[in-house]
């Protein structure tokens, strides 16, 4: 099982509806129904004619993204949604396999994965990240 970190939007503009519908939603709705796409390559390119001119380094990134959302993300897997317009990170169970909805394109959360939410915890539960080691190390000489 492994844990999935899946905004819902980059100002969190579909966390209302990921949580109120039990998804996992990303962007992406210039893309076509990614159903069948069987190989990283094959995104590259859809991306490449969807984002003409967009830096090798992106189009190399979001093709991960998407790979990763179309084919590693399991059932039965988790994953977080932290608030961009709470205090809180919501977790669930991803249920099902990737779906394309045209009924939310509208809303740029076409390509989604059913999610059975299972909490939402305080932000405040979760500590800062410690600095590097080095600067720990530093810090006691």
């Amino acid at each position: 099982m492994a844990v999935w970190l899946i905004r819902a939007g980059r100002e969190g503009e579909n966390e209302t509806l990921a949580l109120d519908e039990g998804l996992a939603v990303i962007g992406w709705s210039n893309l076509p129904n990614m159903s069948a796409i069987s190989s990283r390559e094959e995104i590259r390119q859809i991306l490449q004619q969807a984002q003409p001119g967009a830096p090798k380094m992106a189009i190399a990134n979001w093709t991960g993204q998407l790979w990763a959302f179309l084919n590693k993300v399991n059932v039965g897997d988790l994953t977080v949604l932290p608030s961009k317009k709470g205090s809180t990170v919501a977790v669930g169970r991803v249920v099902g396999a990737y779906e394309y909805r045209p009924d939310y394109v509208y809303r740029d959360a076409s390509h989604t994965r059913r999610v059975q939410w299972l909490t939402q915890i305080p932000r405040s539960s979760f500590q800062d990240d410690p600095p590097p080691v080095d600067e720990r190390v530093s810090d006691r000489l």
